[in-house]
């Protein structure tokens, strides 16, 4: 309970950017238009297609490699942006999963490349500092924080407003699950970068 105290607490204003009194699903940023976001991994990817326009995802999933490549050829008619998580070295030893998926990253850059045109590589410490600024975070505090900048218009199983709802009144993150989650706090700091 501490610590979503302190996630209150130290919430910036420029979260509140994302909601509007009057148009809640229209925010304030610097990306204007649809973003894809990749939370790349060794052998499976989560994505996340952001329409930054309407603050809504329009399409995630955590799929296959290869599959991803592939879409990416589909996704240029969707998108302008893509946007990938990046490696960052602090200090430890890495072993070849790590690689496998530098790997990745760089075959999704070049495909993009030859569709579409521009890669923004997003660090890990970028994300953690804009979706939680001046808290030390982790996978849990950033999803509660992605869940408080989506507006809840959906019902949870006992009838409250949720952001994530359920099947039978879903919310704008319906369905978001693990590493969908980091790819569209990508997306978001991608639009604010």
């Amino acid at each position: 309970m501490a610590l979503l105290d302190n996630i209150k607490k130290a919430k910036s204003k420029h979260h509140n950017q994302w909601r509007d009194k009057v148009t809640p699903d229209v925010v304030e940023r610097e990306i204007k238009g649809v973003v894809l976001a990749i939370d790349p991994g060794t052998t499976e990817s989560a994505f996340s297609l952001y329409d930054s326009d309407k603050h809504k995802l329009i399409e995630f999933g955590k799929i296959n490699n290869e599959e991803l490549l592939e879409r990416l050829e589909i996704f240029r008619y969707k998108t302008e942006h893509l946007a990938i998580e990046g490696l960052a070295c602090y200090g430890s030893t890495v072993g070849a999963s790590t690689f496998k998926t530098a790997y990745w990253i760089g075959r999704y850059w070049q495909r993009w490349l030859d569709v579409k045109g521009d890669v923004k590589i997003i660090q890990r410490r970028a994300v953690k500092a804009w979706i939680t600024p001046g808290i030390k975070s982790n996978d849990s505090v950033i999803r509660k924080a992605l869940i408080k900048m989506f507006p809840a218009t959906g019902k949870d199983s006992k009838g409250k407003p949720s952001s994530i709802g359920t099947k039978k009144n879903p919310g704008p993150l319906y369905g978001v699950t693990k590493d969908v989650w980091s790819s569209t706090a990508i997306a978001l700091t991608f639009c604010r970068k």
